[in-house]
């Protein structure tokens, strides 16, 4: 994904990159909220330098190691390191950031999904903010087993309310006020 045009990195470029790393600073692998500091995502090579917003190109570093480095570039040596760096995680950078800016595909009728689509649609989920992956799948496998019984007996296992657990599934485009879940045959 190269955006040699545009100066800013997208908000879902920033999720991708933080998925992918786990929140943590490429540079000193710890979570930056340990210590009161925030991750920014720094163009290793800069773009005043010839940089690009390429996923190798960019990485999510402590705040305050970006801005004591600001727009001059790092010593050659660390430079090619955080290169290699990035590069080495750009493929599944790219895979979730694909999927972040992908529009599932609404389902016509939950009413005529199959078994046999389970894995698919399960297959196809990343995790949020507010949602990590695990859940979501829990919830997605739930509400494919036992539609809206499913949510109004189990939201509270996933620390959700019934409404956060059917907003969820909005934005899924899976829900469907009268889906009962998959009928096997």
């Amino acid at each position: 994904m190269s955006m040699k045009t545009k100066r800013a990195v997208s908000e879902k470029q920033k999720q991708a990159l933080n998925i992918v790393w786990g929140g943590k600073c490429a540079a000193f692998r710890f979570d930056p909220a340990e210590f009161g500091r925030k991750l920014h995502i720094d163009h290793v090579v800069p773009l005043a330098e010839g940089g690009s917003n390429d996923f190798g190109n960019l990485l999510p570093i402590m705040d305050k190691f970006n801005l004591f480095k600001s727009a001059t570039r790092f010593p050659k040596e660390m430079e090619q390191s955080f290169l290699f760096l990035a590069a080495g995680r750009r493929n599944e950078v790219e895979r979730v950031y694909a999927k972040l800016t992908h529009k599932p595909t609404p389902i016509p009728s939950m009413k005529r999904v199959k078994e046999s689509q389970r894995e698919q649609i399960i297959d196809n989920l990343i995790p949020t903010a507010r949602w990590d992956l695990e859940k979501t799948k829990a919830l997605v496998n739930g509400w494919l087993t036992g539609g809206m019984n499913f949510i109004k007996y189990h939201a509270m296992e996933f620390s959700k309310t019934y409404r956060q657990c059917v907003m969820k599934l909005t934005n899924l485009c899976l829900y469907d006020k009268d889906f009962q879940g998959i009928k096997t045959a």
